[in-house]
């Protein structure tokens, strides 16, 4: 897969002395559903603004498709954003707001965004001002997609909707992007709902991209270790624990190769292992960076 429809190199961006990133790199590939991972505050929200061209990089470059953000928004007209918190001119209704946007896009589709709204059940005539944190996420997608992006950027993008309102955008909005062949980056600190949409996910860590996983691979090789400590032996590497009483302890592994070194530990009497639930892979992985922080 030619993974440079989207490529992020060595990307540096401070805010005055706070190092948010650091020599970021990331790639994705046309039709790609790429996940980042990261705790609150890692930077997942700059690197959005960044590749949407709202900020401007200390260092580093960003191209979509070789075309470079820059101030006047051309790269914009390409890329659907979905904030995770989404701000509205307070007195225009929806379909205020609709009108409003498709001045900014030459190939806005006043029909699909109204269609998106019936879909998602948000009122159209009444203001955005006095919308739920629900409806002004369900707004900001209609938004997103009316205008055909390429490029979709969800930052925290469940965040307010409930159950039956998540499973028509991750089922129904992001499946018909993702066979239109759209890029979709999801930025989230709990990634259980996107995690059958991902094809790979990118743990963000002290301004980098720590790792990144074939989506596939952790489903089949992320392992839930259940050990009894032996008297008086150290307790193992604190990082890859995601739970401890007494001597009980439960550790994430990820990487089958790993599996079996774990249950050798020498610290151990005992030791059973189960696949891990994808809220369990998730919370393992940030266990791997909080040491960074």
């Amino acid at each position: 897969m030619n993974r440079d429809f989207l490529s992020v190199n060595s990307l540096y961006k401070s805010f005055g002395r706070t190092v948010v990133l650091s020599g970021l790199d990331l790639r994705a590939a046309r039709g790609e559903v790429i996940g980042i991972l990261g705790r609150n505050g890692a930077g997942k929200t700059t690197l959005l603004r960044l590749i949407l061209g709202l900020l401007q990089a200390d260092s580093g470059t960003i191209a979509l498709d070789g075309k470079v953000p820059d101030a006047g928004g051309a790269i914009r007209r390409h890329i659907g954003y979905v904030p995770e918190k989404p701000a509205f001119h307070s007195q225009m209704t929806a379909e205020d707001v609709f009108r409003f946007r498709s001045a900014f896009y030459g190939n806005w589709d006043m029909e699909k965004a109204l269609s998106t709204a019936k879909r998602l059940e948000l009122p159209l005539d009444k203001k955005s001002g006095v919308f739920s944190k629900g409806n002004l996420a369900k707004l900001a997608w209609c938004c997103a997609i009316a205008h055909d992006p390429q490029l979709l950027l969800l930052d925290e993008p469940t965040s307010g909707l409930d159950y039956l309102i998540k499973d028509k955008i991750l089922d129904g909005l992001i499946g018909e992007l993702v066979t239109a062949k759209k890029t979709v980056i999801i930025a989230s600190h709990v990634m259980e709902d996107s995690f059958n949409l991902i094809d790979r996910l990118a743990v963000l860590s002290a301004g980098k991209i720590k790792e990144i996983h074939e989506a596939e691979t952790l489903k089949a090789g992320a392992f839930l270790v259940t050990a009894r400590l032996k008297e008086s032996a150290a307790m193992p590497d604190p990082a890859a624990i995601l739970s401890s009483e007494g001597r009980i302890v439960s550790i994430g592994v990820i990487g089958r190769e790993n599996l079996g070194k774990v249950l050798a530990e020498s610290c151990f009497e005992s030791a059973e292992h189960r696949p891990m639930t994808p809220a369990e892979i998730f919370r393992a992985l940030l266990c791997r960076t909080k040491e960074e922080l």
